[in-house]
């Protein structure tokens, strides 16, 4: 189901981007996505080009090692969508509703968002489960997020602001934004039975 979810996802930016004009891609969703990634900072490709598909592609080779599967799972869902993705969705909603613009996005939005939930809870369940199984699952969950939490609050911040430690960004401040963040992350760890 997560796959169908994140089908519709694209379907749903990828209409929105053409529709309103952010970006015209005579190639469709390609082209969109390549115009993007000028938007991105260097720590954006270190995590998903380089941990995350190198956790895949391990994964991939070898499909049996349920170590190699918790860590991918905590990576994905528990810092790619319940980090960032929620932290995001969470600031650009919030934004949009307080503005009273894009009523047809935030309604779009608010449903990719409720899935993301979902998939975000499913990752939790397993990891719960995982950690009570065997003390290596713990580590690994652990490692996993220590490895890429340097990675991630870097994500979290625009590649265009001048003073890296001061910016506003749909009217929140870094320090409220990475305190989301935080806070995303350490409900779940608590759920799971782990800490930050």
């Amino acid at each position: 189901t997560q796959i169908a979810d994140e089908a519709r996802h694209v379907r749903f930016f990828d209409r929105f981007y053409s529709e309103v004009g952010i970006y015209d891609g005579g190639d469709g969703v390609a082209e969109r996505l390549e115009q993007t990634e000028e938007h991105l900072n260097p720590a954006f490709n270190q995590l998903f080009d380089e941990m995350l598909k190198g956790k895949v592609d391990r994964l991939g080779g070898e499909p049996e090692d349920t170590e190699c599967l918790v860590e991918a799972i905590t990576l994905y869902h528990m810092i790619i969508e319940g980090v960032l993705a929620l932290t995001g969705q969470h600031f650009i909603i919030d934004y949009n509703e307080r503005e009273g613009t894009l009523p047809g996005f935030v309604e779009g939005f608010t449903k990719v968002a409720r899935d993301e939930h979902r998939h975000i809870a499913f990752g939790t369940r397993f990891l719960t489960d995982m950690a009570r199984e065997d003390t290596r699952y713990r580590d690994a969950i652990q490692r996993t997020i220590t490895e890429s939490l340097p990675v991630t609050e870097k994500v979290l911040d625009p590649p265009w602001v001048e003073d890296e430690e001061n910016w506003e960004l749909f009217g929140v401040s870094k320090e409220e934004t990475h305190g989301f963040a935080a806070q995303c992350l350490s409900r779940r760890l608590k759920v799971i039975g782990l800490t930050a």
